[in-house]
């Protein structure tokens, strides 16, 4: 949560400065991307899931869009990419074991 509120405070302050131009109406997304890398940067207990991969995605995708580099409309293919790269990387089940004897 630091790591976000000194993102914020310096956008904020670079705004203020007028400094580069900068819109805080198409940056809004970099929440998103500091919220999903403070998720990332955590431990993984026990085989969980790795949180936050789709958050960075979406802040990802709607920062593009917000600056103009690449539409959502145009942006759709990603989603294919995120869905293969969850598929890799994402939470993998383990198949139960036979258990042997019992009665």
């Amino acid at each position: 949560m630091g790591v976000l509120f000194i993102a914020i405070g310096l956008i904020l302050l670079a705004q203020q400065l007028r400094l580069g131009g900068l819109d805080l109406g198409r940056l809004w997304p970099v929440v998103l991307i500091v919220i999903a890398a403070g998720q990332l940067s955590t431990p993984v207990e026990n085989g969980q899931p790795r949180r936050g991969l789709g958050l960075l995605m979406v802040g990802t995708i709607m920062l593009l869009h917000t600056t103009r580099i690449l539409t959502l409309g145009d942006s759709w293919p990603l989603f294919i990419v995120a869905f293969g790269v969850s598929t890799m990387f994402g939470g993998r089940s383990k198949s139960p074991r036979c258990g042997g004897g019992g009665a």
